[in-house]
């Protein structure tokens, strides 16, 4: 199946309209080929349509113009078009090929422009960067405890808070989704399963941490909770998708489960980095609740549909027996979870 079978005459006729889209960006040691043209396209029409704040045009207008300007952008736009393609068609090898060529570039790029800083002129690039690699990250799931950094999924979406706080107090096309509250609204679990992690930092044994670092987790579960009761109360117990009203103004269930990762605490990245039983678990709760969010309310969201399983199977592997006990939620929430199948037109 070739790329243009994906891509539509109206992505054709966006780049032509557009005083800045008039060529890919000449790139050191290579240009750009026709096959990145057409992935362009397919990321305008297809790719754009199932991210996140697709109806505020960031990816498929505004991010897609950032892109003619900063490297970066665009093959981050490129890696993941590529990604979606190898998604729907995976006996196409060349794809996976084209996805590994931009993702490098990118990666490359984007990590020498962060070491120049973050001027306010790049600050919206970078924030689409960050957030297609973090799409990226989510498509590509992997859980390696002899290397935790080999998949930067934390690490790229509470990179954003960095950016974010350089540039505080200027606008955004991504306002939307970054404003204040930094954090989603908390609350202390009374029931449930956030009342179970609560329960987990005050009875388990086998390993002791500090009280710092419990008061830490308390924190991170509190934000949790929002999200957990979410979920039990529209999708478990059948009530109908009507959060606190202090949700209100999130663009929808994944856009506020995506903020919850740029907005954790960056030592509650390094518990999970260092594979921290209690971290690890919490996160294992928090794909539960966003595996239940994703098959309810976000089809076509082709790039989260396999992490949630994956990654409770794989800490429950890791974790084994001695965590046993405080896995049995996210375990169970695995059978009602999307299947690849279920997003495959997605």
């Amino acid at each position: 199946m070739s790329i243009s079978s994906h891509s539509s005459g109206s992505s054709w006729e966006l780049i032509r309209s557009s005083p800045k889209v008039v060529a890919l960006p000449k790139q050191t040691g290579r240009l750009y080929e026709s096959e990145d043209v057409q992935l362009l396209c397919h990321f305008i029409s297809h790719t754009s349509q199932n991210l996140f704040l697709q109806s505020e045009l960031i990816w498929s207008r505004d991010a897609v113009s950032l892109a003619f300007q900063h490297d970066f952008l665009m093959h981050a736009i490129l890696a993941l078009s590529a990604c979606h393609l190898k998604y729907l068609s995976p006996q196409t090898p060349s794809y996976k090929l084209l996805e590994t060529h931009h993702l490098e570039r990118s990666l490359q790029s984007y990590r020498e422009t962060l070491r120049s800083g973050v001027p306010l002129s790049r600050r919206d690039a970078i924030i689409a960067t960050s957030f297609l690699l973090a799409f990226q990250a989510c498509a590509n799931p992997v859980f390696d405890p002899e290397n935790p950094l080999i998949n930067n999924l934390l690490s790229l979406m509470n990179g954003i808070r960095t950016v974010v706080a350089s540039g505080y107090g200027t606008k955004s096309v991504f306002d939307r989704v970054l404003k204040e509250p930094l954090m989603l609204p908390s609350k202390t679990p009374v029931d449930g399963p956030g009342f179970d992690l609560i329960l987990m930092l005050n009875t388990h044994q086998p390993l002791e941490i500090a009280e710092e670092t419990k008061n830490l987790y308390v924190r991170v579960i509190e934000s949790l909770s929002t999200i957990i009761d979410l979920t039990r109360k529209t999708y478990e117990e059948g009530g109908s998708p009507t959060p606190d009203e202090d949700l209100t103004g999130y663009a929808d269930s994944l856009g506020m489960v995506m903020r919850w990762l740029c907005f954790i605490p960056p030592d509650f990245v390094t518990y999970i980095n260092t594979c921290e039983p209690r971290a690890l678990i919490i996160m294992a709760y928090y794909y539960a609740a966003v595996g239940t969010l994703v098959n309810t309310t976000a089809a076509g969201k082709w790039w989260w549909v396999e992490r949630p399983p994956y990654m409770i199977q794989s800490i429950s592997d890791y974790l084994g027996p001695p965590w046993a006990t405080w896995m049995l939620w996210p375990r169970s929430r695995i059978p009602h979870m999307a299947t690849r199948q279920g997003f495959k037109d997605g």
